[in-house]
């Protein structure tokens, strides 16, 4: 075991940067749990799809409204004890929910505030957590060693072992995947703890954590190329935000399956997107000798692709169907996101926006994001489940047509 350690994380990368590789990845195992435990927990409870799609967006609401703050927040204390009593609090949360739910008293309404503290406490961890690797390791390959092991645990974790697990234990009792939850963080904030972290990592705060977006959502306006990729990245995250915040009801009512069935389709979809990286530099050296398949053409084949992906989940009753069309979906969403980045950075790079319009990108995407799950909700609750993909389907083929026009300018 020793011997495998070693060679996951080196001895010669230090004691502390092995702690934080460690907490990191119990951090990450505890979030894969999650995704699947959250959504399992409320359909568990209530078959209203507009409140299913809530927590959801509940989650995301922290990272959006507070996301900036809780990084100047950061910035400004010793970010291992902000980490250490926001993970404490989360573990604590996760116990009271965990009692509850043994005891048959869990509420909807208490699980949903209950999923709206944990995803504020998580949005705070986070946002002290991230900067860490940089603060223990100056030596850029090595940085890059540890960042690769981190992500490779965001995989392992967060995407594929988690979501399956969570459903599992899910399955044995309705507690046990939160009390499982409580455990990893607790153990995550026993290791985090013994970093050699001091004091805050800069001084005063800048005049307005907004200024960025404020600069991008300006300089996006500005120009019709930039804004119609803009706005297509936007559908495509309420298209995929209205689908996923109801995958827990999709796989229980319209393709039969059970807790680990609905696990199992969550490690899927992010399967697809995985791939979607894997292909994205064979689809560079294949389209390279044809001129006639350019980027702009890439992306809108892409986007045609989502659209009819997401109205065949609306219509799919066959489980091994739907996760093959989640996966798809998956891949091709990474390439097409991959696809509109290269042409923001082509069109920002120039006159020095590329770092505002990404910010305003990003914060508007999150926005989508939650939008996304209330439509799904309101979208089900009047023409069922199917409809929240059908919807995300017309969505998409009308920012396809959008796009369509402005082809010429990108």
């Amino acid at each position: 075991m020793s011997t495998l350690v070693d060679r996951v994380v080196p001895t010669r990368l230090g004691v502390d940067v092995r702690r934080l590789v460690a907490a990191t990845w119990l951090v990450q195992l505890t979030d894969g749990l999650a995704l699947a435990a959250g959504p399992l927990a409320v359909a568990s409870l209530t078959q209203a799809p507009f409140l299913v799609a809530l927590a959801v967006a509940l989650h995301r609401l922290p990272v959006l409204l507070l996301g900036p703050y809780a990084a100047l927040l950061a910035d400004l204390v010793n970010r291992r004890l902000l980490v250490v009593a926001a993970d404490a609090a989360r573990a604590g949360v996760l116990l009271v929910l965990a009692t509850l739910l043994a005891l048959g008293a869990a509420p909807v309404a208490l699980l949903l505030a209950a999923t709206l503290a944990l995803g504020l406490l998580e949005t705070v961890a986070d946002s002290a957590r991230t900067p860490v690797l940089p603060m223990l390791v100056d030596d850029p390959i090595a940085r890059d060693a540890v960042g690769a092991r981190l992500d490779a645990g965001f995989v392992a974790g967060t995407q594929l072992a988690g979501p399956v697990l969570g459903a599992l234990l899910f399955a044995l009792g309705p507690p046990v995947p939160f009390l499982a939850q409580a455990v990893l963080l607790g153990m995550a904030v026993v290791v985090f703890s013994r970093l050699p972290l001091r004091g805050p990592s800069r001084g005063p705060a800048p005049a307005s954590v907004q200024r960025p977006v404020r600069a991008g959502l300006r300089r996006i306006a500005v120009d019709p190329a930039l804004s119609g990729l803009f706005l297509v990245g936007l559908a495509a995250q309420v298209a995929w935000a209205a689908g996923w915040s109801l995958l827990v009801l999709y796989a229980a009512g319209q393709l039969g399956l059970g807790e680990v069935g609905f696990g199992l389709l969550v490690a899927v979809g992010a399967a697809g997107g995985m791939t979607g990286v894997a292909l994205r530099p064979l689809l560079d050296r294949a389209t390279r000798g044809v001129p006639a398949l350019t980027p702009v053409h890439l992306l809108l084949g892409g986007l045609a692709l989502e659209a009819l992906g997401h109205l065949a989940l609306g219509q799919l009753h066959t489980p091994w169907l739907a996760a093959s069309t989640l996966a798809l979906l998956g891949a091709v969403g990474f390439v097409s996101s991959d696809l509109a980045r290269g042409r923001r950075r082509a069109r920002t790079s120039t006159d020095g926006t590329a770092d505002v319009v990404a910010a305003a990108t990003a914060t508007l995407g999150l926005a989508a994001t939650v939008v996304g799950c209330l439509l799904g909700g309101v979208l089900a609750e009047v023409g069922g489940i199917a409809a929240a993909y059908t919807g995300g389907g017309v969505l998409l083929a009308t920012a396809l047509i959008l796009l369509g026009r402005r082809c010429a300018a990108l």
